[in-house]
Formats: C-alpha cells, structure tokens, sequence
C-alpha cells in the first residue's frame, strides 16, 4: 500500500489542456493575426519609396525582363542568387508597377506568419498565436515584408527548416517506455505447505 501511494505521488503532473472553446478561440486569434499581416504587408504598398537596394534589384529584374532567362546571371560582386529575380518576374511581366515588385515578398512575409501553426504541438496554441501577433506586428518584420530585398525570404526559408526539423522530430518512431524488473539468478527451492491425506485401496 506504502509503495502504491510512493508511486502515485511520484509522477509527473498532467499537462493543462485547453477546453474546446479557448482553442477555437486561439484558433480564431492566430487567424486574425494572420489577417492583420495580410492587411499590413499588402496595405498601400506603393507610398514608400523604392530605396538603394530596391533600386538595384528593380534594374536586374527589368534586365532579365528584356531577356529571359539569360537577361540574369550570377555576380559575384552582388551575391544574390537567382531566387528573388525568377520569383519577382512573374508579377513584374504583369504589370512594371512598384506593386509587382513589391508583391512577392509581402506574399511570403505573410505567409511566414502561417508557418508557425504546425508548432502549435511544441509551444502550445497560445504560445503561437502569440508570436503570430508579434510578427505581424513587428516594424522590422513589417518593414522587409514591403520591400523587395531578400531579408523577407531568409526569414521564411529558416523558419520552415525550423518547422520541418519539429514536424519530423514529432513523427520519428521512439520507443514505448515499459517497466523493467530486474532478473537475478537464485537457488531455487520448493516446499509445500499444503496438507493432505494419502488413500490407498487394496484390489
């Protein structure tokens, strides 16, 4: 009995599991933090000026506009890869606008708000949707997630390999944990304890 109550004692506290409704409630907070990065990220694109590196990239992408695919090639005095141009010109043979330059990185500086659910597992929905409003709301985020530089696109490739490692560590076969008693070789001795009466007939 003394060791039935040791063991109850000794294990560990259950995990605190949110009710139905506080999870369609977080659930229901983390999309409207990614909403609210939508509106920020694509909201009048257009009004800040292009800047220095802006610049660059615009004249790169025009280059490679006028000659597709070979119009870019790789300088190593620029160390840029190919990524930004080839996803950039898709809008840009739309429409040459600062919004076709600007669109892709606002699209992935959304959707890196997305890529956070899938830790939901790790940190908790709450813990999610918490960093889901920072993100949206961070000046520094917000402010690459309107311009066309790749700072946006690091963030969001290092974050999906963040994600990627966790989903795959979740799902990764472990081993069940099962008691083990220790196994010793002792003499072995057998009595019995039991009486009894021994009938004999004669035939």
């Amino acid at each position: 009995m003394a060791k039935q109550k040791a063991a109850e004692t000794s294990k560990s506290p259950e995990p605190f599991v949110f009710p139905p409704t506080a999870k369609n409630v977080l659930t229901g907070l983390f999309i409207l933090a990614f909403l609210l990065a939508v509106f920020l990220r694509f909201y009048d694109l257009e009004r800040k000026p292009l800047h220095h590196d802006e610049g660059v990239n615009a004249w790169f992408l025009l280059n490679l506009k006028k000659d597709f695919p070979a119009g870019w090639k790789y300088d190593y005095q620029n160390y840029h890869g190919p990524f930004l141009f080839f996803t950039h010109i898709i809008p840009l043979s739309i429409k040459e606008t600062i919004f076709s330059l600007r669109c892709s990185v606002a699209v992935f500086g959304s959707l890196l708000i997305l890529l956070l659910w899938p830790l939901r597992r790790k940190i908790g929905r709450a813990g999610v949707t918490a960093a889901a409003f920072l993100l949206a709301l961070s000046p520094t985020n917000l402010f690459f997630a309107r311009t066309n530089i790749h700072e946006t696109y690091f963030a969001f490739f290092s974050l999906a390999a963040v994600v990627a490692a966790a989903v795959a560590w979740g799902f990764w076969p472990r081993a069940d944990p099962v008691e083990t008693p220790e196994v010793a070789r002792r003499p072995l001795a057998i009595t019995v304890e039991e009486e009894g009466r021994t009938r004999v007939r004669e035939r």
